[in-house]
């Protein structure tokens, strides 16, 4: 639907955000939607900056009350990774790299590497 200005003179239609995105270059829903499905897409160019400043934006605001940010290791040793999954049920399927005797898991959430940190550790 077509806006207009107090005269009645036709401005430029209302876009929703993905044709925004589509005419500004900043996705790409076609091939997004060829690798990953309805609603895939890849961001590109504007889009991927806008997106690490709305990610940056929340740091900040979460940094300002008090909240302390971590970006964990992507991968855990052997002994470690069989604190937190049953490797003798899941060592097939889980992500490894093997080598020099020693095993390194993908991890599969941050949530493992962030409480396994605090393992030999006391709570007070």
């Amino acid at each position: 639907m077509p806006v207009s200005d107090e005269d009645g003179a036709a401005q430029m239609p209302l876009r929703n955000h993905v044709e925004l995105f589509e005419l500004l270059g900043a996705s790409d829903t076609v091939r997004g939607a060829n690798v990953a499905g309805n609603r895939g897409y890849y961001l590109r160019d504007v889009g991927v900056l806008l997106n690490q400043a709305l990610i940056n934006f929340g740091m900040a605001k979460l940094r300002g009350k008090g909240f302390c940010l971590m970006q964990t290791p992507f991968f855990m040793n052997k002994d470690i990774m069989a604190k937190c999954a049953q490797l003798e049920q899941f060592d097939e399927e889980l992500y490894k790299v093997s080598g020099e005797g020693d095993d390194k898991y993908l991890i599969a959430t941050s949530e493992q590497t962030i409480v396994l940190s605090f393992t030999l550790q006391w709570a007070n």
